[in-house]
């Protein structure tokens, strides 16, 4: 009796062979899982409204349209249905981790860059010293991207590249820090 119970106890949460929802569009679903780990190495964000438009799109596709009919009809891009299929390729939802977590392998070089154009640009239009401002700590943003993508389980660092503005932003902070050089 009691070895029964141990038995049970450890293997309640274990389903049977062959339970739960199979998936019905399993070549759109590899579709989707390869675009969005490209959409990734690329940087980008994919949030779960993209990642449902972009399978409806997949659905519409004349190979998957010969494979599946037109299911795109019948198809529902429910939350259930994204939470399963993040479940069978192993993703999740993730925050971008901290831009100001690593600086760029170049930041003495355009710290130095910039130091020069600065002085530069002062002889050139003749600023006086006392026309030339500090404004440390003063955040100016340029880009405005989300902060949350799907990406695979277990990753360490999560980049999501924006609209290209991070640049000017270090701009704007290597002025700001240019005051102290």
């Amino acid at each position: 009796m009691k070895a029964s119970k141990e038995w049970t106890e450890k293997n309640q949460n274990i389903k049977k062979v062959g339970s739960g929802r199979k998936e019905f569009y399993p070549e759109a679903e590899k579709k989707l899982y390869s675009w969005i780990m490209e959409q990734r190495k690329k940087g980008l964000s994919v949030s779960y409204t993209t990642a449902r438009i972009r399978f409806i799109e997949i659905l519409k596709e004349p190979e998957m349209i010969n494979i599946y009919g037109n299911s795109v009809e019948e198809f529902k891009a429910s939350s259930r249905w994204m939470s399963g299929f993040m479940k069978r390729y192993k993703l999740s939802r993730r925050r971008r981790t901290k831009v100001s977590q690593k600086l760029p392998e170049q930041t003495e070089e355009l710290l130095s860059n910039f130091q020069q154009y600065f002085i530069r640009l002062r002889t050139e239009k003749s600023f006086a010293m006392t026309n030339i401002l500090n404004m440390d700590e003063t955040p100016v943003w340029f880009d405005m991207a989300g902060n949350f993508t799907i990406d695979q389980i277990g990753e360490k660092t999560i980049h999501i590249r924006g609209t290209g503005n991070e640049k000017n932003r270090f701009t704007v902070v290597l002025t700001c820090a240019a005051g102290k050089i």
